[in-house]
């Protein structure tokens, strides 16, 4: 009879959850959360506009109702998550962009460059062959082979 390791399969699972946490902290859904419950200084992310002044949820949000809110275009923004690690950029396509309380928002109101761009193609092509090596200054693109 065969027996599943159970220490393996601990260890697996907790792999995989850290890995779950790491994806999701810093991302697209866990900002468009923070923004939702007005939480971005307490979770880390500063948002500044093209003037290098720091916007809080008063500045960027409009709620018309319990189910959604706007954030509001106001020009390019810079969003980083914890100082110091890579920033991301947000150029608004409408005057506003409906969010949600799960973190979805109208994708096609938003075009991002920057950290958050750069995860979400990785996250959602994880079939592909590459993959990224963090450094403080930005991300780099390896081929799996190369590493």
């Amino acid at each position: 009879m065969f027996l599943e390791d159970s220490t393996t399969r601990v260890k697996n699972a907790r792999k995989i959850e850290e890995k779950r946490e790491t994806a999701f902290l810093g991302s697209r859904m866990h900002f468009f959360r923070t923004l939702w419950e007005n939480d971005l200084d307490s979770s880390g992310y500063y948002v500044m506009d093209a003037g290098n002044k720091r916007l809080h949820y008063n500045d960027l949000v409009i709620q018309t109702d319990s189910l959604s809110k706007f954030i509001k275009n106001l020009g390019t923004l810079t969003i980083s998550h914890n100082q110091g690690t890579p920033k991301t950029y947000i150029t608004f396509t409408q005057d506003s962009v409906c969010f949600y309380k799960n973190g979805s928002f109208n994708g096609s109101g938003i075009k991002w460059d920057g950290n958050m761009a750069v995860r979400r193609m990785l996250l959602t092509s994880s079939h592909s062959n590459i993959h990224i090596k963090r450094t403080t200054a930005d991300y780099l693109i390896f081929n799996k082979q190369d590493i």
